[in-house]
């Protein structure tokens, strides 16, 4: 979400917002934030008849008090229907309109008393996500790819036979500043030959403070680049170079409950059905969900989620949102997208 101008006035909490929605998240918040009686000022497009005769599609700036809310996180849009409250040239005072906010879309949100909460939700939606770039070295190839916390985006594929880096290092200057780590990756000594050649980029040279260089383990020999970003995300000894990102902290959980539940222990459960039993014993320990699972598309599915949650952390359990763009998540996908750690064996 990208906060425009706050216009909301600190003694009585009445105003304006002025905001772009960013991602679906950032419209499910807004669910959450636009109520009924709400104003909405936004830019729309409106057939037009000039002279009584001919009709043409105008872009028109309308502002309506909202009477009814529908949202669709599928195609990422609200819908606000209500009445127009400004006098506009083409545009009947008090005449019904729907309003649709979507993605990239700037609009205004005024209340005559903004809840501490709503503003928190928005301020909590601007957060940027952590971006890392991976820099991994095959027996034949680097792949490049910029991480987050919901997806993994592979920005450069480069055959390296011949060691010549200049492609690989004209894509990574691009992302300097932007970027809060580069790791250089590989099990073979490839990584240290790149780390010189960084030396000799004036861009790169300048960003040396946030290079890491990382020696991949044999057994991930022959493995997917996001298995191999997954193990050097959740490996121990790297805690501190990633320490603060919180969904790296939730890989290493996840990983922990394979390990558990590929030794067979009695400390591990899986599926809605069993978790929901072992609420009723209070020996949920912690909860681990794909935030494809946390997140559904259909708003009472996701409400209803959000309660089921509410009540797993009332019983001091910690959960662990697990996302499915990285290996880990993918496998807790294929188990049904949701499991548990146990205090003790209640069975």
């Amino acid at each position: 979400m990208k906060l425009e101008k706050n216009k909301v006035d600190q003694r009585n909490g009445s105003g304006s917002i002025k905001m772009v929605p960013e991602h679906q998240d950032d419209i499910y918040v807004l669910s959450s934030v636009i109520d009924a009686g709400d104003m909405v000022t936004s830019a729309t497009t409106r057939k037009i008849q000039i002279d009584g005769k001919t009709q043409q599609r105008m872009m028109l700036t309308l502002k309506i008090k909202i009477e009814t809310i529908n949202v669709d996180l599928e195609s990422c849009t609200i819908y606000l229907k209500g009445r127009t409250v400004v006098i506009n040239e083409y545009v009947k005072l008090g005449s019904y309109h729907t309003i649709d906010i979507t993605l990239g879309q700037s609009f205004e949100l005024e209340k005559e008393e903004w809840p501490a909460m709503s503003i928190k939700l928005l301020k909590e939606a601007t957060r940027p996500q952590p971006e890392t770039a991976f820099i991994v070295f095959y027996e034949r190839e680097c792949v490049v790819s910029i991480v987050t916390r919901s997806k993994i985006s592979i920005v450069l594929k480069q055959e390296t036979k011949n060691r010549k880096f200049a492609n690989i290092i004209k894509a990574l200057e691009k992302y300097v500043g932007k970027v809060n780590l580069f790791v250089v990756a590989s099990m073979f000594e490839i990584r240290n030959d790149f780390n010189k050649a960084v030396q000799a980029s004036k861009e790169l040279k300048e960003a040396s403070g946030s290079f890491c260089v990382v020696k991949v383990p044999p057994e991930c020999r022959g493995c997917s680049n996001s298995k191999v970003i997954n193990t050097i995300l959740t490996d121990k000894d790297l805690s501190k170079t990633f320490q603060g990102i919180q969904y790296i902290d939730d890989l290493r959980e996840i990983d922990d409950f394979f390990v558990r539940f590929a030794k067979g222990s009695e400390l591990v459960c899986i599926g809605m059905e069993d978790i929901r039993e072992a609420m009723n014993y209070g020996a949920l320990k912690r909860l681990m969900v794909t935030d494809e699972k946390m997140k559904p598309a259909d708003v009472e599915e996701r409400r209803k989620m959000e309660m089921f949650c509410k009540e797993v952390q009332a019983m001091n359990c910690k959960i662990s949102v697990i996302p499915i763009a990285h290996f880990s998540g993918e496998r807790l996908k294929d188990m049904g997208g949701v499991c548990a750690v146990l205090k003790f064996n209640y069975r």
